[in-house]
């Protein structure tokens, strides 16, 4: 027998209750929110959608917009986790003028619009506005809602990763350090908001080059998750995608392969072939398996990140990457030497763009400089 749909479940839930109208796309939204926990991200597109629909169908007779504002920024960070920028953005900032100008720009639920803006700003690249929005959002949270509240830390914790990828490290690493401390004096050593400052340790301690320290963390980071029943969730395969690029970076691609497998295979199956996390995966993988001289393997994945990537407008780092292990692997026929440099100029010009992650640019730079 098939399983009933959501939508069906919460139509029977509906009619054994007096709905006044917001019932169903109350409901609707619990579902979809559900569904984005257990990482479920098409599954939980048409809830939320149609729960933003009816609710934008009654906002002109309800007294408290509040229902359509929770819809509509449902909808729009959905469609960031999706990695579907270009339109969760203009969401995102209709979602923020409404609220300021229906509570005023120092609510708190104008801190959570803001601070979602920042997460798609980061994911843009564009540290310097993402960093802005954040310390916007920070100051609202810490104003209205305590300096320790779960929401401030997550946003501290943002701002801490736009300052450690934007280029100052120690900067990010203090933050991280801060809101772990805060997280384990408030829940303790085995309570799932470890994770977060957890792996941001381990990604920036990999990018100042301590990779014991990094070890450490994303150790830590993968077993919590293992404990509480996260081992299907997006959190585990970005841990397991760090813990690859750990060992790739200590120079055990053996050790990297299997991990950044793990990682791909979890992410096709939350966010679909052409997610760009997915592409992200693809470029690290190509890269491990061309240091591990596995050349197959690392072309169909180079070729196939590319793919990926090129139609993402927060891949362009993880691109340049890709185009740049093509073109090794191009080099090793002279019969496609030509386009191996082609594709390395073209890797050169993606990383120029970026603001940081220099070390792939001297990478591209010095490969077309000696071939």
């Amino acid at each position: 027998m098939a399983s009933a749909s959501a939508t069906e479940v919460a139509d029977a839930k509906l009619r054994r209750t007096t709905d006044d109208g917001t019932q169903r796309p109350r409901l609707l939204l619990n579902i979809g929110q559900a569904l984005v926990n257990a990482g479920r991200m098409q599954d939980a597109q048409l809830q939320l959608e149609q729960a933003l629909e009816l609710a934008e169908q009654r906002r002109d007779r309800d007294r408290d917009p509040n229902l359509y504002l929770v819809a509509l920024n449902a909808v729009a960070t959905l469609e960031l986790e999706k990695g579907a920028l270009d339109i969760a953005e203009p969401l995102l900032r209709r979602s923020l003028a409404l609220r300021e100008s229906t509570v005023g720009p120092a609510h708190p639920s104008v801190a959570v619009a803001r601070h979602n803006l920042a997460r798609l700003l980061y994911e843009r690249r564009d540290f310097t506005r993402a960093a802005a929005e954040f310390r916007r959002a920070l100051e609202i949270r810490q104003r209205t809602i305590g300096a320790e509240h779960p929401g401030t830390i997550q946003t501290l914790n943002g701002l801490g990763a736009v300052l450690a990828d934007g280029g100052d490290e120690a900067a990010g690493l203090e933050i991280f350090r801060q809101v772990l401390a805060i997280e384990e004096r408030h829940r303790g050593l085995d309570h799932l908001d470890l994770f977060a400052p957890l792996n941001n340790l381990g990604q920036a301690s990999i990018n100042a080059g301590d990779l014991e320290a990094a070890a450490d963390f994303l150790g830590r980071a993968r077993a919590l998750l293992e404990r509480n029943g996260q081992s299907d969730s997006p959190d585990h395969a970005l841990v397991l995608f760090n813990l690859g690029a750990l060992r790739h970076t200590a120079g055990d691609a053996a050790g990297a392969i299997p991990l950044l497998e793990q990682s791909l295979a979890l992410r096709e199956k939350v966010f679909g072939p052409e997610h760009v996390e997915v592409g992200d995966c693809l470029a690290m993988l190509a890269e491990a398996e061309l240091a591990g001289a596995r050349f197959g393997p690392a072309t169909a994945h180079a070729e196939r990140a590319i793919t990926v990537l090129r139609k993402q407008p927060s891949g362009v780092l993880e691109l340049g990457r890709a185009r740049l292990v093509l073109a090794k692997l191009r080099w090793r026929d002279p019969a496609t030497r030509a386009e191996a440099r082609q594709l390395a100029q073209a890797a050169a010009q993606d990383l120029a763009t970026q603001p940081h992650d220099s070390g792939l640019l001297r990478d591209a730079r010095l490969w077309l400089a000696t071939h």
